[in-house]
């Protein structure tokens, strides 16, 4: 299916993990026994507040990670938006 939607939508396809086999999304795996420590298994989320949840993003997003060449999520994300504003300034000072 996700092949399928890169396809159509002009994607770039990345790895994707086969179903049971946790050993194929190391990081995503490591997330999880981060957060379990946070919220341990069959914990409600009714109790904890949106600032808890928010905090809990804040502290995940903003640590270093390895696979991104320790660089954080965040700044992944925020390099990419100025990648993507330059490359719209850049077309739109073209059409001028």
């Amino acid at each position: 299916m996700f092949k399928k939607l890169a396809i159509e939508y002009s994607m770039a396809v990345g790895q994707f993990c086969e179903p049971r086999s946790p050993w194929q999304r190391g990081s995503i795996e490591s997330d999880d026994g981060r957060l379990r420590v946070d919220m341990p298994r069959k914990t409600k989320l009714s109790n904890y507040t949106d600032k808890d949840i928010q905090d809990l993003a804040m502290l995940y997003n903003n640590t270093p990670r390895k696979c991104l060449g320790y660089q954080t999520p965040t700044e992944i994300i925020l390099n990419e938006i100025d990648v993507a504003l330059a490359n719209v300034n850049l077309a739109l000072s073209l059409r001028l």
